[in-house]
């Protein structure tokens, strides 16, 4: 049966109003889809709170961030996907909020101790507006013993135990035991749901569409958004001089800071020799090696700029992001 036809048999005047209605159902339910996608995300957002100044007001966040792969180097991301084994990579001139070379930066990956950046984040904010202080003393919890990892990995804060804020956040970008972001979790906010929440809410204030938080140690993530975090986490001065420290510190637990604990940074301790760091002009970075979720973000320093440089997917992370400035920076100009 020819349709065509058979519509165009009708009067001018039914045909027009048969298109017309046609035409009112697909955008009716065009709308109603639109409006699900936002009810959705709108189911985890939190509370509506406003990032604090010191994280940045992200007023304009939009804007600049769809702009960050305007300018991407063709030949930078052609040279990154010859010589990388990492699944995705992403290097982003800080300066100019953009990146200029890129692998497959939208594929979301679950990426170990990467939410531990946007939980320092969300602990900034509760400092900033005077919730709680970096010298208050938080207590590791019982239900800690859940976390990941916890009964295999050396990097723990113990059942029982107490810390100051401050230091718990240091231990937290120097060794990333698990135990640290719960314990800032549960004293924050009472609970890990209700913290988790709050890093969900945060992550979709700063625009991220491939993101979401399942415990404040558990999430996917993909390059793009990450770099996105990391941009907005590096401009906090306090979380800043966690990451690129390469200073060696005591800081005390148990009843009173009874009992010492000598902590630095492995990313310069396992990773990165203080010469290596000065002659590749590298500032601070992290690295999480494990194969599939294997990652790593270095920030580098050249000409007067700062580069940020992700890898995510790796075996052999930190590697691969020497091996990424190093082809950005030989790739040929134009």
């Amino acid at each position: 049966m020819n349709v065509g036809k058979l519509i165009y048999s009708f009067s001018p005047r039914i045909t027009s109003r048969a298109l017309a209605l046609i035409l009112s159902i697909l955008i009716t339910v065009g709308a109603v889809r639109i409006a699900s996608v936002f009810t959705e995300k709108e189911s985890y957002a939190g509370d509506g709170e406003t990032v604090n100044d010191t994280i940045t007001d992200v007023s304009d966040r939009t804007e600049t961030d769809q702009k960050t792969n305007s300018e991407i180097d063709t030949d930078a991301s052609l040279l990154i996907g010859a010589v990388i084994k990492g699944a995705s990579a992403m290097i982003v001139d800080l300066a100019e909020s953009k990146a200029v070379a890129v692998k497959n930066e939208t594929a979301k990956r679950e990426i170990k101790h990467a939410p531990a950046f946007v939980c320092a984040m969300v602990v900034s904010k509760a400092v900033s507006s005077g919730a709680v202080k970096l010298t208050d003393q938080a207590v590791c919890p019982a239900s800690a013993a859940k976390c990941p990892d916890y009964e295999i990995s050396e990097e723990v804060l113990p059942i029982g135990k107490r810390m100051a804020i401050g230091d718990i956040l240091r231990c937290m970008f120097y060794q990333s035991g698990s135990s640290y972001a719960y314990t800032l979790a549960i004293h924050i906010s009472g609970s890990e749901e209700a913290f988790v929440k709050e890093m969900n809410a945060l992550a979709d204030e700063l625009g991220l569409r491939e993101t979401l938080f399942v415990g404040c140690n558990e999430g996917t993530v993909s390059a793009y958004d990450l770099s996105v975090i990391m941009k907005y986490m590096l401009a906090d001065p306090l979380l800043r001089g966690y990451f690129c420290s390469d200073d060696e510190v005591t800081v005390g637990y148990g009843q009173s800071g009874s009992v010492s604990l000598v902590v630095r940074n492995n990313f310069f301790e396992s990773y990165c020799t203080e010469s290596q760091a000065k002659s590749d002009g590298i500032i601070g970075g992290k690295v999480s090696e494990g194969g599939y979720d294997g990652w790593s973000a270095v920030l580098f320093s050249r000409n007067g700029k700062e580069y940020l440089v992700l890898i995510i997917g790796s075996g052999e992370a930190f590697a691969d992001a020497l091996m990424a400035f190093s082809a950005y920076v030989l790739a040929p100009e134009g």
